[in-house]
């Protein structure tokens, strides 16, 4: 999905975050991350466009990507909701289907709380998370994004608009083979050239 990793990344190295992994059983993945400053907080999504669990082997990820400001405020509530669940025991118990998570709370850069569960499960779990994706939805303008955020909001026990589908532009794949050095010239390059 292009993270740098799930519990380590760069952008909240020495901050505070909360990022949920979200796992739907039939829809692609949905990556969640808050990002406290001083004066407000960063969210971020990262949708992939298809079923990563699906890949016969780890390769490149096609994703939507969409970053919204939020009150400082809801980011300490919802540190605050997962650092309560993470002090009761949930359980992990049995569910088929449904949607599996990961979170992560960080502080000051260093993971400080880790939680997995199904919220396809009724809990208190599923109702934070809920919050969480209505949240994400709310603030980001993208529309596979907003779409991803539906989808996953249903196993949550959450219904959400769906924003109709835009066209997709075709995407071409480049392989660039030859010496490291030269193929990230070539790619650094092809990126420069893209983002015009």
């Amino acid at each position: 999905m292009g993270l740098a990793g799930f519990a380590v990344d760069e952008s909240f190295v020495n901050g505070d975050a909360v990022r949920l992994l979200l796992t739907p059983s039939f829809h692609p993945e949905v990556c969640i991350t808050l990002v406290r400053s001083q004066a407000n907080a960063k969210l971020s999504v990262v949708a992939a466009r298809e079923m990563v669990w699906h890949q016969f082997e780890p390769a490149p990820m096609l994703s939507d990507r969409d970053d919204a400001v939020v009150p400082v405020e809801l980011f300490s509530d919802i540190a605050s909701a997962f650092q309560e669940i993470g002090k009761k025991s949930i359980g992990s118990g049995i569910a088929i289907d449904g949607m599996p998570i990961e979170v992560v709370v960080i502080r000051n850069g260093v993971p400080e709380l880790r939680l997995a569960h199904n919220v396809g499960r009724q809990s208190e779990m599923q109702g934070i998370v809920a919050q969480v994706i209505s949240v994400a939805w709310h603030g980001v303008q993208n529309a596979w994004c907003k779409i991803a955020l539906a989808n996953a909001a249903r196993y949550a026990g959450l219904e959400l608009p769906f924003t109709p589908e835009p066209e997709r532009k075709p995407v071409i794949e480049t392989l660039v083979l030859g010496a490291e050095n030269d193929r990230l010239d070539i790619l650094e390059a092809l990126k420069k050239h893209h983002e015009r």
